[in-house]
């Protein structure tokens, strides 16, 4: 029982134990400002909720606030989609803003 209590976390809304992610487990390919720029309204609508937090945690954006990636896994998929479109248009200012 031991092993399930320390690869689950409480759920902050629920306080059910739901699976706790370990970064050094992850294997995602770096997602640069480049990459986020070229991603087009298709791939963005047909992405997993779980890459959607992918994009929006790699964005860098402004407007991201201490604690978002923990309450990512809760947002409901249009909410990420507009966060990740968001993303996107920061990644595409910023290459335009370097190119000047």
């Amino acid at each position: 029982m031991t092993d399930i209590m320390e690869r689950t976390r409480p759920n902050p809304l629920t306080g059910k134990r739901v699976p706790q992610r370990d970064p050094a487990e992850t294997t995602d390919e770096a997602l640069d400002a480049g990459t986020l720029a070229e991603l087009d309204d298709a791939t963005l609508a047909a992405m997993a909720r779980d890459e959607l937090a992918r994009v929006i945690i790699a964005s860098g954006h402004p407007w991201r606030v201490d604690g978002l990636e923990s309450q990512l896994p809760y947002a409901d998929r249009p909410t990420l989609l507009r966060m990740a479109f968001l993303a996107r248009v920061c990644s595409r200012h910023r290459l335009q803003v370097a190119a000047r």
